[in-house]
């Protein structure tokens, strides 16, 4: 993924999380494993 090339918080980084809000490159399934390959949860609410 783009955002591993860069720095966290470079205004590089910052432009592509810009371009991640408006117009996805990645699928939702890619996102949510950098998501967990950063250590993130994920979890699903209670209906």
């Amino acid at each position: 993924m783009l955002l591993n090339k860069e720095a966290e918080k470079s205004p590089k980084y910052e432009e592509i999380r810009t371009i991640c809000g408006a117009s996805c490159i990645h699928s939702t399934h890619e996102f949510h494993k950098w998501l967990t390959e950063k250590g993130y949860l994920i979890i699903h609410p209670k209906h």
